[in-house]
């Protein structure tokens, strides 16, 4: 599991760079670096995906929970959106019991980010590291509690991977949204 989410911030720290880059060059055209910026995201989601833990047959972990965070965090909702149809589409592709709370991880991870992009619109405190590391464990804890509710071995899942994934995941997100709320200043 580890090794697995080293892989999927590693994958993310190349986004937040890749990101600042774009930002760059796209700097006077912010529709179209949120349009890019959302396929990357996506892109970099299924990349993790490719690259999962896996529980049992059509069940896998990854960090599409995180990069869907920040990109609601970084991008807001259009950059979220698209975002979210690239892994999800992936993720229904891939099938297996835990398509749906799969895609359902998707649609609430984006959704908290976006929350949490607004709220940063109206005060900057929201981003910093306790309040980051909140919504961190409230993106996975919300995942854990799908998992639990709509599959069968639901309760064996959460309580096998439950600690690791609200230790390291929240973890994760805090550290690359660190990252690259540093690179945008």
């Amino acid at each position: 599991m580890i090794l697995e989410l080293l892989q999927n911030l590693a994958l993310l720290i190349t986004l937040a760079v890749g990101l600042q880059l774009l930002a760059r060059h796209l700097a006077r055209r912010p529709l179209l670096y949120k349009l890019v910026a959302g396929v990357l995201f996506g892109v970099v989601a299924v990349a993790g995906m490719m690259t999962p833990m896996r529980f049992a047959e059509g069940i896998i972990y990854d960090g599409r929970s995180i990069v869907l965070s920040l990109a609601g965090l970084f991008g807001g909702p259009l950059a979220a959106g698209i975002a979210a149809v690239i892994p999800a589409a992936y993720r229904i592709h891939l099938g297996g019991p835990g398509a749906l709370p799969g895609v359902l991880t998707i649609v609430e991870a984006g959704a908290l980010g976006v929350a949490l992009h607004y709220l940063r619109r109206r005060d900057e405190r929201w981003v910093r590291p306790v309040n980051l590391w909140a919504v961190g464990v409230l993106v996975h804890a919300v995942m854990l509690a799908l998992q639990w509710g709509l599959l069968a071995n639901g309760w064996e899942i959460v309580r096998q991977i439950g600690l690791p994934v609200l230790v390291l995941f929240p973890l994760g997100f805090v550290l690359i949204a660190q990252v690259m709320l540093d690179a945008e200043r």
